[in-house]
């Protein structure tokens, strides 16, 4: 059921059994796998149904140090979270929902890298990553290369040192229309829209959480009152909340050792430079590494140094994901197409010099377009001219492949989110992000790239030139807004804010999840990791012992 915040009395108590702040995949995922059980659960939502600039400006924030996003453009309030802004993909990334689980060496203790280990390995995963496929609409929990390659689609060999791994694509819209259509139908779970928390609160002598103290988009204040409550909000709300419950805890709740906020990451995007096959046979032979459809999934490969190549070289992890170019001049037409698919509503005087060039630069365009019209496609429909093509023949225009770069981010305690002196709307203190690409990530980077490229060299199928500015390698994005680590997992309370379980140090009955526990997060997508999180939480959550089914006094008992 849907309630809009707004429509509360001035100091209303929202009685339920379980609080769920955060309405994104970590979120929906929680409140969707404990539908069945018997607790009545309350999602806090602080947008509406669609993007509101009134619920975005509370997203606001300060960035110090180097470049990165805007804090309120790397996120949504709104129900499903930023799960809404997914179809608008990124630079050269296919489009659509990539899944991929971390690695098993992602869990592990390195010696070589600080602050790393998970409290549990990844076969501890594994059970709640299979139930996350069933959930996500994939296809089964095999992300083996050889399941997916085929005579068609071969593995590359390149050798021991370097792997090939295999992302998973689903439907965009599991959590924006499938999981918050089921909640807004739901009969005993309640989705509180326009609504935002602003403090926690503990009771007077112990480590339990009473009530949350929120506030409805018109400023009117309101509390909760569950017997468990889940911080769900993405890894930079989640460490705001508890920095900004400082009644009962001077510095925070969960913050007795100054960690809450610090360890922030996220995946940066590096630009790989280029791989110049040695003959014409490789990239007829490089299907596996496009987005493609199977009688299983929708799968794309990618090459990764082996793990053992990771360990003993003391590297983070690093993917290379291919796209192939084609020569410079028929890349200056491409651009040139490319101008004039995307302004439609330009001046005609500066679109028409652009068409001729792209028609003179051409010796491909014109065919394919002609193609286009003899079979009734719409002319301006192909996603990436630059990217694999499915039309027969077409692969013959490609001479280089273009790589991309997802890195892993070494877990620093000096990245980290702080509360500022500038205040939102509501009277809260908006977050700083202070975030440096550091000198490990940035060595390991470029050691990966040489270590690569000597590899495939080796093999004899290709050169490598890796691309550097400065002898440095060069930041395309500095991050792909997957905001991890700031309320970190570790057994000791010393190292880390929650527990295995995302149980917060110091408390009885307040969790978190999402990527903010993240202790590292190797180079994936964090969303299949995350589902798989929440999942494992929920489980928890109803082995916990209750004394039945909250019986609500207020409009949500209905």
């Amino acid at each position: 059921m849907l309630v809009d915040a707004r429509s509360l009395a001035r100091g209303e108590r929202i009685e339920c059994d379980i609080c769920v702040v955060g309405s994104g995949p970590a979120g929906l995922t929680l409140a969707h796998a404990l539908e069945r059980s018997s607790v009545k659960v309350c999602v806090v939502e602080s947008g509406g149904l669609t993007v509101e600039p009134e619920a975005q400006s509370l997203n606001e924030g300060e960035v110090e140090g180097d470049a990165y996003t805007r804090l309120d453009e790397s996120r949504r309030r709104q129900l499903g979270g930023t799960a809404n802004t997914w179809q608008q993909g990124l630079r050269g990334i296919p489009h659509g929902v990539r899944f991929v689980p971390l690695d098993p060496l992602d869990f592990e203790h390195r010696d070589w890298l600080p602050h790393s280990g998970w409290p549990f390995g990844r076969t501890e995963l594994d059970p709640y990553y299979e139930r996350a496929h069933a959930v996500l609409g994939l296809g089964d929990f095999d992300y083996g290369a050889e399941t997916h390659a085929s005579a068609q689609a071969p593995l590359l060999e390149l050798g021991s040192a370097i792997s090939t791994g295999m992302f998973q694509f689903g439907p965009r819209t599991v959590f924006t229309g499938t999981m918050a259509g089921a909640l807004a139908r739901s009969t005993r779970h309640v989705v509180l829209l326009h609504a935002t928390v602003g403090e926690i609160q503990l009771g007077e002598s112990s480590g339990r959480v009473r009530t949350l103290d929120a506030f409805a988009s018109d400023g009117k204040p309101f509390t909760i009152e569950a017997r468990f409550f889940v911080l769900a909000a993405g890894g930079i709300e989640n460490a705001r909340l508890l920095l900004l419950s400082r009644r009962s805890r001077p510095r925070g709740i969960g913050n007795e050792h100054d960690l809450v906020g610090r360890f922030f990451m996220d995946h940066p995007l590096l630009r790989g430079g280029m791989i110049v096959p040695r003959g014409r046979n490789l990239i007829p032979r490089m299907a596996l590494y496009d987005q493609r459809d199977d009688d299983r999934t929708s799968a794309m490969g990618y090459l990764e140094l082996a793990p053992e190549v990771r360990r003993r070289e003391r590297l983070l992890h690093m993917t290379w994901l291919l796209f192939p170019r084609p020569s410079p001049r028929r890349a200056a037409a491409v651009r040139a197409f490319r101008e004039l698919r995307e302004s439609r509503t330009a001046d005609p005087r500066r679109v028409i010099p652009r068409a001729a060039r792209a028609v003179a630069g051409s010796d491909f365009l014109v065919p394919a377009l002609y193609r286009r019209l003899r079979t009734g496609r719409p002319l301006l429909s192909h996603v990436d001219w630059g990217g694999w093509s499915t039309e027969r023949g077409m692969e013959r225009r490609y001479t280089t492949i273009d790589v991309i770069h997802q890195t892993e981010q070494a877990p620093d305690a000096e990245n980290r989110i702080l509360l500022g002196d500038a205040r939102d709307r509501l009277g809260l203190s908006r977050p700083i992000l202070r975030w440096r690409w550091n000198r490990v990530d940035i060595d390991s980077a470029l050691r990966s790239q040489d270590l690569f490229a000597q590899a495939v060299a080796a093999a004899d199928v290709a050169d490598v030139a890796p691309e550097r500015r400065g002898g440095e390698p060069v930041l395309e994005l500095p991050g792909t807004h997957h905001h991890l680590g700031t309320t970190r997992m570790h057994a000791d309370p010393k190292l880390g804010v929650v527990d295995q379980h995302g149980l917060v140090h110091g408390t009885n009955n307040l969790y978190v999840t999402g990527g903010s526990v993240f202790p590292t997060g190797g180079f994936a997508n964090p969303t299949l990791t995350i589902v798989a999180l929440a999942l494992r939480l929920a489980d928890h959550l109803n082995r916990q012992p209750r004394p039945g089914v909250t019986e609500s006094k207020n409009p949500m008992g209905s």
